[in-house]
C-alpha cells in the first residue's frame, strides 16, 4: 500500500540543535586533524631550523579541536535555522515536499494524537472567548452607569 506524506513544516528548534550537535561533531574531529597536522609542522619547523622544541604542538592537539567544536557548532546552528526558516517560509507558499512511502505506517510523536493518513486533516478550531454569566456582566454594566 502506498501512501503520501506531506512535509508542512520543519521545527526551527529542532532544525538549530540537531545542526549544532552534528556540525560539533564534525568540527571537533576536524580540529584534531588539524592540531595533529600543526603540532607535525611546528615540530618540523622547530627542528629544521635547528631550534628548541617549541612545545606548542601538545596544545594544538587539545586546543584546536574545542575551537573547531565551537565555531562550527555555531556556524552550523545558525546554518540549519535558516535553512529551515527558509523552507519554512516556501512551504507556507508553494506546500511541502510529498513523500511517497511504501508499507509505512502514521505514528504520532508520544502526547500526540495521530489520525490516519487517509483521512483529510482538520484544523481545530479556533478558540473563541466565552461571555462571562449573566450575573458579572449585568454588575459591570450597573457599576459603569453609576460613574
Amino acid at each position: 500500500m502506498t501512501q503520501y506524506l506531506m512535509l508542512r513544516r520543519i521545527g526551527l528548534w529542532s532544525a538549530t540543535k540537531t545542526g549544532f550537535i552534528v556540525s560539533a561533531a564534525l568540527g571537533l574531529i576536524m580540529g584534531f586533524f588539524w592540531g595533529l597536522a600543526f603540532a607535525f609542522f611546528a615540530s618540523l619547523l622547530a627542528s629544521a631550523a635547528s631550534l628548541r622544541d617549541p612545545g606548542i604542538g601538545a596544545g594544538a592537539v587539545v586546543v584546536m579541536p574545542a575551537l573547531g567544536a565551537l565555531a562550527c557548532g555555531a556556524l552550523g546552528a545558525v546554518v540549519s535555522f535558516l535553512a529551515a526558516l527558509m523552507y519554512n517560509l516556501a512551504a507556507g507558499v508553494f506546500g511541502g515536499l510529498e513523500f511517497e512511502m511504501e508499507g509505512a505506517e502514521a505514528t504520532a510523536r508520544p502526547g500526540k494524537e495521530c489520525a490516519p493518513v487517509s483521512a483529510p486533516v482538520v484544523k481545530p478550531a479556533r478558540r473563541i472567548w466565552k461571555q462571562p454569566h449573566a450575573g458579572l456582566a449585568l454588575r459591570w454594566r450597573k457599576s459603569a452607569r453609576k460613574s
